[in-house]
């Protein structure tokens, strides 16, 4: 039997307006929907704060579509200019209806917002809003003079940070990971397009592929770097084949969270020196089956994400606080970093001789992290920004 999806209309829509709400309709159908574009960096107004939502690995199961849900919430309620989603999308795995389903699934959330993915086959650099976006394909090749590596350094030497001051890559396999599911899979990808990464001033680096969630400290080749990016591991999704257990253990200082359980991130982007990102739990992996591998225990979804914590029949969640239902840290570039980064970056430079960065680096700037609990005192690294601090209520999913 042959299968034939359904009518699929497709439209090329030009001229639109930056901040600008638009109305459409789908031909022979009733139902009105709506989009808002993202706004113009350059304008000074309606920029920030800009949220992004953040998933990875959705597939189709209760948790999936509690997290799909959390998204749309966020979208309706406050507003999200994009949702990035870092790769393992339906996981039809060949079987060509499931497409359909997870369209359905997906509509509400998609039809009003921008759903941006990582697929695997292709790289991408465009800009939304205050954000540069960079995907890379994990499953390319990354070695210095390959095609996606000269890319790479083409599109971050492009990058303009009066324009487009926050740059986020997106990938799938994830370069800094302590789950004992796909352990240094993309080392070689790492060894081969960190340095440039770092040297840029990426903010960000999303990826999925294990299934659960991660957050480090910024990082640079295995040790906490203020200069590096914070790294997310978003494959808590929620697809069928379960959350990935055991953590390793010693868990090392560049590691801030890790949880094997569901939920979707949430990115507050509050001017051009503070984010906001926060991670919600939306269920859990519960003990009536093994929930690895396709098995059917994954019908056996905990939706109490107040006070879940993923278990098998052979496996608990052994993260340090699998209990927790939030995480989340602000994201910060102070001068005091900036300028400290800087002289770094040129150090760097100079001695390998890479002076196509010069003109980068002086845009270039470090991140420090902190909690939720942090509080921002005189001896905040923030001390001497020119930027204030945000205050306020922050959002979360």
């Amino acid at each position: 039997m042959i299968y034939a999806t359904p009518l699929i209309c497709t439209a090329t829509l030009s001229g639109l307006l930056a901040g600008r709400t638009y109305g459409y309709r789908v031909a022979g159908h009733t139902r009105d929907y709506s989009f808002t574009m993202p706004p113009d960096p350059t304008s000074g107004e309606g920029t920030y704060p800009f949220s992004v939502g953040l998933t990875a690995d959705l597939g189709q199961t209760r948790a999936s579509r509690a997290n799909v849900e959390l998204l749309r919430r966020r979208a309706e309620t406050v507003g999200v200019g994009v949702v990035l989603l870092a790769g393992d999308l339906s996981y039809a795995d060949g079987w060509l209806p499931r497409w359909d389903t997870y369209g359905r699934m997906m509509e509400p959330l998609a039809a009003a917002v921008p759903v941006m993915t990582t697929a695997g086959n292709h790289e991408l650099g465009s800009d939304v809003g205050p954000v540069h976006l960079i995907s890379l394909c994990s499953y390319a090749a990354t070695a210095p003079g390959s095609l996606q590596h000269r890319w790479l350094r083409r599109d971050l030497a492009r990058i303009d940070r009066s324009m487009t001051p926050w740059v986020i890559v997106m990938m799938h396999a994830p370069w800094y990971n302590t789950n004992s599911g796909h352990k240094g899979e993309a080392e070689l990808m790492r060894q081969h397009m960190e340095a440039d990464l770092y040297e840029a001033g990426v903010d960000l680096v999303l990826s999925g592929h294990v299934h659960a969630y991660e957050r480090t400290l910024p990082v640079y080749r295995g040790l906490v770097d203020e200069c590096g990016p914070v790294y997310l591991n978003l494959g808590d999704g929620g697809n069928y084949e379960g959350a990935y257990m055991p953590w390793l253990p010693s868990q090392p200082s560049w590691s801030a969270f890790r949880q094997a359980t569901f939920g979707v991130g949430l990115l507050t982007i509050v001017n051009q020196s503070h984010a906001w990102y926060n991670w919600s739990r939306s269920s859990c992996m519960s003990a009536n089956g093994t929930g690895a591998n396709g098995d059917p225990s994954l019908a056996h979804i905990n939706l109490d994400a107040e006070s879940c914590m993923s278990r098998s029949s052979s496996k608990t969640d052994n993260a340090e606080d699998p209990y927790a239902n939030q995480d989340g840290a602000w994201i910060m570039r102070s001068s005091a970093t900036r300028q400290r980064c800087i002289e770094q970056y040129n150090a760097t430079i100079h001695g390998h001789g890479r002076l196509i960065f010069v003109a980068l680096l002086a845009l270039g700037f470090g991140a420090a992290i902190g909690a939720t609990s942090a509080v921002f005192s005189p001896t905040s690294p923030c001390e001497n920004d020119q930027h204030t601090t945000p205050s306020g209520s922050l959002p979360s999913v």
